[in-house]
């Protein structure tokens, strides 16, 4: 089977929760500390839309899932083209192993490794030259492609301060270090790497390429965004794993469906949450196996037209009909049979030995509806009826004797 090529994003979000389940941990993550289970989305890079998610413990940590990863997506005969990871999978073993399948990636360096410690310092000194400097959407940064060789394996560093930030990461390293022992030391040594970034790619880019490409990983974040806030993947209001699994899919489901919508809004000033608020007031009514919808408002026509939807009155309304006249014929009529008051009396034969013993011939007409007629009254053909002579009981205490 030939594999589908997507480009991916990959990254991960916790899910705090109190579960007894074995995937509630406790976990370290960014040095927050919850007790959570971590979920892992792979989102296609060109729609924006996810095609794989998977629930691990909270305790794992995001580079040791990589390769489970990209095995399970094989699997499924999903193919990588091109991946972008955050700095949690930046580990040595996982670009080895993506190197080995000959996958391009761009992945940002964790600032904790050696390869980030020695960029920033060995290259760094000069990146405010303004040679560096780009206009990224009315965004401006400094970016320095760099040719890194680390371990006999070739790779490009590009190494990126944001403008934007500095005053931010300033603030909350001064307020972090200032009063701690040995605290304006410290900051020598941080000022260095305040606002910078490093990213490490297999293939090479030039500036705006690497900086365009790197910022599609924000779908991922905006889709677990998403899916937290709209599509109530959190708080898990279940009891078991299996439960929860099930809601973990729902959800992914509902935010797939949210995304599918947004793309069709894109022109309009609406937005999935404002089309789901509109439309959950347009009731069905069910009698018995019909259906009928209610006629439907402004707003809710409004947004039958934007999204080229056939209206469900206008369904509902069809198929009335045409139940109505194919059923139309197989109802059965009221009143008599036509010609029936014109039809002759049935002949009867009576056998031999019934009566008197005589073949007769009985004409007898079907039983008329009604009451029969009093006896007094009756005609020929009909029982006379007598009544008994018993005298009439009076009311109150007999006489006495």
């Amino acid at each position: 089977t030939e594999l589908k090529k997507f480009p991916v994003l990959i990254d991960s979000t916790g899910l705090p929760n109190n579960i007894n389940m074995p995937v509630t941990a406790i976990s370290n993550h960014n040095g927050e500390v919850n007790k959570e289970a971590r979920l892992i989305y792979v989102v296609d890079q060109k729609s924006g839309l996810p095609i794989f998610f998977n629930l691990i413990p909270g305790n794992i940590v995001d580079n040791s899932t990589l390769k489970h990863t990209i095995n399970t997506l094989s699997a499924y005969d999903i193919d990588i083209e091109f991946i972008i990871m955050d700095a949690g999978y930046s580990s040595e073993a996982n670009l080895n192993f993506l190197d080995g399948l000959n996958i391009p990636y761009i992945t940002r360096m964790n600032a904790n490794k050696n390869i980030y410690n020695d960029i920033v310092l060995n290259y760094g000194k000069d990146i405010d030259d303004i040679e560096y400097l780009v206009n990224y959407n009315d965004r401006f940064l400094f970016c320095k492609k760099i040719p890194y060789q680390f371990k006999e394996k070739q790779y490009f560093a590009y190494l990126i301060k944001d403008v934007n930030r500095i005053t931010q990461d300033s603030n909350t390293c001064y307020h972090r270090y200032f009063n701690e022992q040995n605290g304006l030391q410290i900051l020598k040594q941080k000022k260095d790497f305040l606002a910078k970034f490093v990213l490490i790619s297999n293939k090479d880019f030039d500036d705006k390429q690497i900086l365009n490409i790197y910022h599609t990983r924000l779908r991922v974040e905006q889709l677990f965004d998403l899916t937290k806030n709209n599509g109530s993947i959190i708080p898990g209001r279940v009891h078991s794993l299996e439960t929860y699994k099930g809601h973990l899919m729902l959800s992914f489901l509902a935010s797939v469906i949210s995304l599918l919508v947004n793309k069709e809004l894109k022109d309009t000033k609406l937005g999935s949450s404002d089309i789901f608020a509109i439309m959950r007031e347009l009731d069905i009514d069910i009698y018995n196996s019909t259906k009928i919808v209610k006629v439907p408002v402004k707003a809710e026509k409004e947004v039958i037209a934007t999204l080229k939807l056939q209206s469900p009155f206008e369904i509902e309304t069809g198929e009335l009909k045409s139940n109505y006249l194919k059923t139309l014929g197989q109802r059965k009529k009221v009143g008599r049979p036509k010609g029936k008051k014109n039809q002759p009396m049935k002949v009867v034969q009576v056998s031999e030995g019934d009566g008197n013993n005589l073949n007769v011939l009985a004409q007898t007409r079907q039983k008329k509806r009604g009451r029969p007629p009093k006896a007094e009254n009756s005609g020929a053909g009909h029982p006379t009826v007598t009544k008994p002579n018993n005298p009439v009981k009076k009311r109150g205490r007999p006489p006495k004797a």
